[in-house]
């Protein structure tokens, strides 16, 4: 066999070994888990069967007469609100221990801990001083505002050949409703090769519970999915809280859960900043999880807080 017959084969194996290993990679099970088909629904015929089985234990079934509907609906009734308590709990205990007050308007300073004060939200009855000296400066009083903004950028990898770039926006306002939306590009190397995605979700936020040093939101909105080859689209809720336990620290923990195609999403990240003027350095951890598929690692960035 001739020298170049040996070669052909050999270079054909060099060069298909790391496309089978980047189908193998992190994002492209991602895709897997999106994009999976639906199982096939049973045939006609099946379900015929279903039904005929059905019909056939039928008699089972004895009649109700009612004398127990009654009870039965009370019964269901106290379960339901029991199931309604326990589920808003996540709401209305912090809302409660931050002795918040629908009633009371929070207002926005330029940065967090300005002018020495704790944490970040300033509230109408914080104006009403007792003695002069504790009267804040007119300059400050100027620069409150009914609205806030955030806008941040960082850097994650999971030191075995995956790295996220993140974008983050987040806009709030006296009336508690804001927006947040936040980008991710997920770049993943493989031996000789190389694969990309983009993973980003747009919420409608409320903030339901509120205190100078911690803040707590929850909102509804869109998962999007984007490559090359195709766009999904997903449902996403998220919950997070912003703590000001002292200057300079800001610490953040969010969740977020969804879906995204045919894939269930779990999202949680946390992190701890130390702020300086309008500037904060932040590290922490962030963790995604779609359908069995897991990014994660430690990340870094830099928060520009108007």
């Amino acid at each position: 066999m001739s020298r170049a017959s040996w070669c052909l084969p050999i270079l054909f194996a060099l060069c298909a070994s790391p496309l089978l290993r980047a189908e193998e990679g992190k994002l492209q099970r991602v895709r897997e888990e999106v994009r999976q088909k639906p199982e096939e629904k049973p045939s006609s015929r099946e379900e015929k069967k279903d039904n005929d089985k059905d019909e056939d234990d039928s008699w089972l079934c004895q009649e109700d007469d009612g004398s127990d509907s009654s009870c039965g609906t009370l019964i269901a009734g106290i379960l339901g609100a029991g199931i309604l308590f326990i589920a808003g709990s996540p709401f209305w205990v912090p809302h409660i221990l931050l002795g918040d007050d629908f009633h009371v308007d929070g207002y926005f300073p330029p940065y967090p801990y300005v002018d020495h004060r704790p944490g970040y939200l300033w509230f109408d009855h914080r104006f009403e001083y007792p003695r002069r000296h504790e009267l804040p400066d007119r300059e400050d009083l100027a620069n409150l505002r009914s609205w806030s903004g955030r806008v941040s950028l960082e850097n994650g990898n999971d030191f075995d050949g995956l790295n996220r770039f993140n974008g983050q926006l987040l806009l709030e306002t006296t009336c508690r409703f804001g927006l947040q939306t936040s980008w991710n590009y997920y770049h993943e190397r493989i031996g000789g090769c190389t694969d990309q995605l983009l993973i980003g979700d747009a919420n409608v936020v409320f903030r339901f519970a509120q205190h100078e040093q911690m803040q707590m939101r929850a909102g509804l909105g869109v998962r999007v999915l984007n490559d090359q080859a195709d766009t999904d689209f997903g449902f996403n809720f998220t919950y997070g809280a912003d703590i000001y336990p002292a200057k300079p620290l800001v610490l953040s923990l969010s969740l977020d859960a969804g879906n995204l195609g045919s894939a269930g999403v779990f999202h949680g990240r946390a992190t701890l900043g130390v702020i300086y003027s309008r500037w904060e350095i932040y590290g922490g951890y962030d963790y995604l999880r779609i359908g069995s598929a897991a990014l994660q690692g430690p990340m870094a960035g830099l928060r520009f807080w108007f």
